[in-house]
């Protein structure tokens, strides 16, 4: 071969690798354009190995709304949007194999260009260059409008209310009577609180029964349900004798739905949710985007939390706090049975001393419980308040039956814990282990507001121990009971 034709065949193959990029670059790179923020998801099939022509579509997003597709199906992929979005006319952004066609009908889709109605679920065909056909399901969910009816109310609530330490079957000692024991000076285990509890409607005056499955919540809220996508409306109602708010984590809120007074740049109009006065009425509006579902570490359910934020630590010492459980998309039983359908149980807990000094009802529960007059010992009384709980409960008061599984099924734990430095849990289950993080353990870390949720699949049928793994706290009465039945 000649200087003059090695040169041409240089030139041949610099066109030829040209176009092969401006070739691939069409095909498969496509999905980034239209100004879209998608990130793709890929579908099950596309999980490893080069681009063939049978993988077809390999992600698919909206450019407006910025949306990301999950393929739940090999051939469906389900996509959340907003509560409230406009389906008649929606843009498109996906990656294709290389060199395939999509259409819808007779229409050839252009990546963030072609707009199709997803008010009903769009068959996308896709057609690779060896003639090779798929159709692809893609349904658009708009998320819904979930309502929730939330008072706070003064209520009487008792840590011990079998009035013995259910985890020896035996009656308190001396030393566990420091925090249950009533007379000379000291409260003992019932406090006056102020919890949230959930109404029927707004015109609160039936309470909402609480389920079975969730009676195990002790003291904490009501579970404020959603699913990514949805908005939550929460119509609340303070009926204590103090100011109250509902503050969220986790959610998307604007300034006049934050619930939490502080030098925050806004005006009076921005500010009526920060203080709900006694028998005054708010309501507030949390959306569920995305970033409030699970990411790529989490199972199908994620926990927030909510509780009061005008002064948090006396508000939350009093009681006001509670769950926001949030499931992803596709995942839910049905539109109004939220709960993830790959578990069977699942159970919330907040490991919390409960600092009841720090309550804004201490003077109140002195002059109902003491007489008026606490303990001169004045460590020994502030001691004595120090209650070391989870879910409201000591020694293990809380309901066996209400921490009762099967064996073989999935459980789903919600933990969390609350409170001051001296809140550092560490919660252990005994017979069974959990899996969190990818992780298998059988004990997890929690500080102040950490929120983390784990998956059990029970294997050991019997009645088993779980406890903060503190010395301190295990001697105070953090533990419970939960039971595996065969």
């Amino acid at each position: 071969m000649n200087r003059v034709e090695k040169f041409s065949r240089s030139i041949s193959l610099f066109w030829l690798a040209l176009i092969f990029a401006v070739m691939w670059c069409l095909g498969c790179l496509g999905g980034g354009g239209g100004g879209s923020e998608f990130t793709g998801i890929v579908s099950p099939n596309n999980s490893g190995g080069g681009d063939s022509p049978e993988k077809g579509l390999l992600s698919f997003g909206l450019a407006t709304p910025s949306a990301t597709g999950v393929f739940k199906q090999e051939n469906t992929v389900i996509i959340p949007v907003p509560y409230g979005t406009n389906l008649s006319a929606l843009v498109a952004t996906f990656t294709v194999s290389f060199g395939a066609i999509v259409r819808v009908g007779s229409v050839m889709q252009m990546v963030g260009e072609t707009s199709n109605d997803f008010s009903h679920p769009v068959t996308y065909v896709v057609t690779t260059p060896g003639l090779s056909r798929k159709e692809f399901t893609v349904i658009v969910r708009p998320g819904k409008l979930r309502k929730y009816f939330l008072a706070s109310e003064e209520v009487l609530w008792n840590y011990a209310p079998t009035g013995m330490n259910v985890i020896t079957g035996l009656p308190f000692t001396e030393e566990e009577s420091v925090f249950t024991g009533n007379g000379n000076g000291f409260i003992g285990s019932t406090y006056k609180k102020a919890l949230f509890f959930e109404y029927m409607d707004d015109s609160f005056n039936v309470r909402k029964t609480i389920p079975p499955e969730w009676k195990h919540l002790g003291f904490l809220g009501p579970v404020i349900r959603a699913v990514v996508g949805d908005r939550i409306e929460v119509h609340y109602k303070n009926m204590g004798s103090r100011v109250y708010s509902v503050h969220p984590h986790g959610v998307l809120y604007s300034k006049s739905s934050e619930g939490s007074p502080y030098n925050d740049g806004t005006g009076p109009d921005d500010k009526m949710d920060d203080i709900v006065q006694p028998g005054g009425t708010y309501t507030y509006t949390w959306d569920v985007p995305e970033r409030s579902g699970p990411s790529q570490m989490d199972g199908s359910s994620i926990l927030w939390w909510y509780h009061s934020h005008v002064n948090e630590p006396k508000d939350g010492n009093s009681g006001q706090l509670g769950p926001i459980i949030v499931t992803a998309p596709g995942m839910e039983r049905s539109d109004t049975d939220l709960r993830p359908k790959d578990v069977d149980r699942e159970f919330v807990q907040c490991f919390w001393i409960t600092n009841e000094n720090d309550s804004w009802y201490i003077q109140d529960n002195i002059d109902r419980f003491a007489a008026g007059n606490a303990n001169s010992d004045k460590v020994a009384f502030v001691e004595s308040n120090m209650m070391h709980n989870i879910n409201g409960f000591v020694y293990g008061n809380s309901p066996l039956e209400n921490m009762t599984m099967k064996k073989g099924e999935h459980v789903r734990w919600y933990m969390a814990a609350f409170g001051n430095e001296i809140d550092l849990h560490t919660p252990h289950w005994h017979g069974n282990t959990i899996v969190w993080a990818g992780m298998r353990m059988d004990m997890i870390e929690l500080l102040p507001m950490s929120m983390k949720t784990a998956d059990m699949a029970p294997d050991n049928p019997g009645i088993w121990l779980e406890h903060c793994h503190v010395n301190d706290h295990i001697m105070a009465g953090m533990s419970t009971r939960y039971q595996v039945l065969p």
